[in-house]
């Protein structure tokens, strides 16, 4: 019955032919989604979709999972940019600036839970980081990773990193503010973000964040 939502149940299929799915974290939609989805009262799926985001090109699908309306799941290759264009914008220039290569990422997207982040993780091989021990890496040696994008940082966006038990970070990230007409405006992409404040742990762990400047444990 239409007017008893708990004893209605409705499934179809919808054909996506170049759509945008904003994330409230990012400042750029994920664009250009292709593909069919399924959908019933539990949620959604979808088999194979094609997408574009901050110049990755993705092949991803939407899984099933509990306590959620579905999970879009997405692999992918990627070479940081050491100017911060794209993705790479969410990277600290520091480190940016000792990436090289590229590595196979996995990336996850709950669909329909409170407080959703994005989660990525690789195991970098074939991305050589120069940075001094216990943090560098040669581009052949696997160090997993696993980065969170989300969770909520006024006016900003938060970071967390797991290296490999080398480090862990609670990074709070802005955008970059430039002058305009005597008023502060935000640059417009590709500008990098900028860190606002890092907590970092080494030899991983859970940092404490901190509201300003740079802690180091």
């Amino acid at each position: 019955p239409l007017n008893d939502a708990d004893k209605t149940a409705a499934s179809g299929t919808i054909g996506l032919g170049g759509v945008q799915m904003f994330y409230a974290d990012m400042r750029e939609p994920v664009s250009d989604i292709r593909g069919d989805i399924a959908f019933n009262n539990g949620g959604v799926t979808a088999q194979q979709l094609s997408a574009g985001f901050q110049g990755l090109n993705l092949a991803a699908r939407i899984e099933p999972r509990a306590q959620t309306h579905g999970v879009v799941v997405a692999d992918f290759p990627y070479a940081p940019d050491a100017q911060g264009g794209g993705v790479s914008s969410y990277i600290p220039e520091l480190i940016r600036n000792a990436l090289a290569g590229e590595s196979r990422w996995h990336a996850e997207l709950p669909l329909g839970v409170e407080n959703t982040e994005l989660a990525l993780s690789s195991d970098l091989r074939g991305t050589s980081l120069g940075m001094p021990a216990p943090l560098g890496k040669a581009a052949d040696a696997a160090a997993p990773i696993r980065i969170t994008i989300g969770g909520g940082v006024p006016d900003g966006t938060r970071v967390r990193v797991g290296y490999d038990n080398r480090l862990a970070a609670d990074l709070a990230m802005r955008q970059p503010v430039v002058a305009d007409a005597g008023k502060q405006a935000v640059a417009a992409a590709p500008a990098g973000m900028v860190m606002r404040s890092a907590s970092l742990q080494l030899g991983g762990g859970t940092p404490q964040p901190v509201q300003e400047g740079i802690a180091l444990a």
